[in-house]
C-alpha cells in the first residue's frame, strides 16, 4: 500500500502498544520508499555522490488526525490514548519510532551507496535494485501460479507463465548490464550467488530452464536472496561477513608482527 501509515490510527496505536509493552517494534518499508525518504544527489561542484541528510521536522506526525475505517475502533483507541496521557505524548513515542527507523534506513542507504559507487553504478542505484527486488517478487508469484496450475490448466497458459518468467529477467539482467563488480550488495546472501558468462544477477535461461525454475524455484536460489535482501538482508549472510571481516583483519595484523 502507498498509504500514510501514521495516517492510520491502529497502526500508531499498535506502535505505542508495543513499546509500553517493552515489546520492539520493526518498521518494514519498500525499496522504492527507502529511495525516497534518503535519495542520492550528485554535488554540483564535485561531482560527487552524497545522501541527503534529514530537514528539522521530517519525523513529525499529528496522530490526533488519525482516522479508522471502523468509527467503534475510532472511538475506542483515542478513548485509550486520552487515558494513557494524550496525543502529544503519543506523538513524541511515534516520532522517536519514526525517527529510529528512518535513520536505520539512511545507514543502510550508506551502505548501499558505497557498494554503488564501487560498482561504478550512478545515483539509481537503489532504484535498479528495486526493479531487481519487485521481478524476484513478481517471478516468485509466477511459481506459485505454475504449481498450483500444473496439470489443471492447458499448456498455452503454462508456456504464458513461463514467457512472463522470461520477460521478467530480460529487464532485470538490463538493471546492471554495466557492473563492474562481482561482490554483491549489502545484505544478499553470497550462497546465494549464481555468476555466469554475462554476469551474477540472473543466468540467461531458456524456456526449458525457466520452466524448472518455475516448478522449483529452490534451483535459482539468487531470486530468494534478493528478496531477503529487499526485507532487510539475510541475518546469517551478514552474521558471516562480519566473521570473515575480522578474520581477514586478524591475519592482516599477524601478518603484520
Amino acid at each position: 500500500t502507498r498509504a500514510e501509515l501514521y495516517g492510520r490510527l491502529w497502526c500508531v496505536f499498535e506502535v505505542n502498544e508495543a513499546t509500553i509493552c517493552e515489546v520492539t517494534p520493526h518498521a518494514a518499508v519498500s525499496m522504492s520508499y527507502f529511495d525516497k525518504v534518503c535519495p542520492i544527489k550528485v554535488c554540483p561542484m564535485t561531482g560527487e555522490l552524497t545522501i541527503e541528510e534529514f530537514k528539522e521536522g521530517s519525523f513529525k506526525v499529528n496522530c490526533e488526525s488519525a482516522a479508522c475505517w471502523s468509527k467503534d475502533d475510532e472511538a475506542m483507541i483515542k478513548e485509550k490514548i486520552v487515558q494513557a496521557g494524550g496525543y502529544d505524548k503519543l506523538n513524541d513515542r511515534i516520532e522517536a519510532f519514526r525517527e529510529t527507523a528512518v535513520r536505520r534506513m539512511y545507514n543502510v542507504k550508506r551502505q548501499f551507496h558505497h557498494w554503488g559507487k564501487e560498482a561504478g553504478a550512478g545515483p539509481d542505484v537503489l532504484e535498479r535494485l528495486a526493479i531487481l527486488v519487485k521481478g524476484a517478487a513478481e517471478i516468485m508469484g509466477l511459481h506459485c501460479l505454475y504449481t498450483l496450475a500444473n496439470g489443471l490448466e492447458d499448456e498455452d497458459y503454462m508456456n504464458k507463465l513461463v514467457d512472463l518468467a522470461m520477460d521478467q529477467s530480460i529487464a532485470m539482467e538490463e538493471c546492471f548490464a554495466d557492473l563492474e563488480t562481482d561482490k554483491p550488495p549489502p545484505g544478499f546472501d553470497p550462497l546465494k550467488l549464481v555468476k555466469t558468462p554475462e554476469g551474477w544477477w540472473l543466468p540467461c535461461c531458456s524456456g526449458s530452464e525457466w520452466r524448472s525454475v518455475l516448478a522449483d524455484i529452490k534451483k535459482l536460489p539468487i531470486l530468494t536472496g534478493l528478496l531477503e535482501m529487499g526485507a532487510g538482508g539475510n541475518v546469517m549472510a551478514m552474521a558471516r561477513a562480519i566473521d570473515e571481516s575480522g578474520s581477514k583483519n586478524e591475519e592482516e595484523d599477524q601478518q603484520n608482527m
